[in-house]
């Protein structure tokens, strides 16, 4: 590889990093913006509600022709637009606080339209990113043959590198802030998981009541993953989270006040005493015909 090709992916790298860090900026900066506007323009709880989410109404409107225009003029073009819409949009929403009382609020929710337009055209760009990224090193290809519903065998050939890299992050950062059990049992139930969706029962108790399992299970997992993308391999290059399970000291079996040695040999003898007892008994058993 060569090393403009090396910056060039570097550059699309932090440019990501960027604009996702843009869009939970302006996402979490919405948050009290009903009560602000209703506050600021004296309006009713109805048009408060309605400005914090006139950037969001801009998704209904935008997104088609978001994906044409990343299309027709690339992915850094598109980012640029993005950010000058946002900039006009902002410049409005400014604009309201010196414009007479009866235009203010309207003013104000032009601007966050025009805002919203900004956020959908980011979102656009940096959705696919995983996608490129994993697609020019062979990630996410898949050819296998399905069970289907009605018993037949088909085979699918399949490709979502975005999909495979953020499912691998997961799975990386769950083995430091999920238990064994837990883990195993999620484990157990993704299969079902699985054949539920696969089935087409989505609308049904049983789907709704492992997605409230998931979500409780999931509340700490989070945290930063880092993952080197190579001939369609996928390596773990380091993870971290606030909510980590691992200790280095605990696990380096050296001496810890959480751990003592000595403690092995009676978990040792306590969970070999069935295998212990049989091989015991076993002496005096008869012969077993084959």
């Amino acid at each position: 590889m060569t090393q403009q090709k090396q910056n060039g992916k570097l550059i699309a790298i932090i440019t990501m990093i960027f604009l996702f860090g843009m869009i939970s900026f302006v996402t979490n900066l919405a948050a009290p913006m009903g009560i602000v506007l209703k506050n600021q323009f004296s309006v009713s709880n109805a048009l408060g509600m309605l400005g914090n989410f006139g950037n969001f109404i801009a998704y209904a409107v935008m997104g088609i022709p978001s994906g044409i225009l990343l299309q027709r003029v690339g992915y850094k073009k598109t980012a640029l637009i993005a950010v000058a819409v946002g900039f006009i949009g902002v410049g409005i929403q400014y604009l309201s606080g010196h414009s007479s009382p009866d235009m203010a609020f309207a003013v104000y929710l032009i601007g966050a339209f025009i805002a919203g337009f900004s956020m959908c055209l980011l979102n656009t760009v940096v959705n696919p990113m995983l996608n490129k990224l994993g697609g020019e090193n062979g990630i996410g290809l898949l050819d296998i043959v399905e069970n289907r519903l009605v018993g037949m065998k088909s085979r699918g050939v399949y490709e979502t590198p975005g999909g495979a890299i953020l499912y691998k992050a997961i799975n990386v950062l769950e083995t430091i802030t999920l238990d064994k059990e837990s883990a195993h049992f999620k484990a157990q139930l993704a299969q079902k998981y699985a054949d539920i969706v696969y089935n087409g029962q989505w609308f049904t108790p049983l789907r709704e009541a492992l997605d409230a399992f998931a979500d409780s299970l999931e509340k700490t997992v989070t945290g930063d993953v880092k993952l080197k993308l190579y001939k369609g391999n996928m390596i773990n290059a380091g993870v971290t989270s606030p909510y980590t399970l691992y200790d280095e000291q605990t696990a380096s079996f050296g001496v810890d006040k959480d751990y003592d040695q000595s403690d092995a040999t009676g978990f040792i003898n306590l969970f070999g005493l069935s295998i212990k007892e049989r091989a015991k008994l076993s002496k005096n058993w008869p012969e077993v015909k084959e």
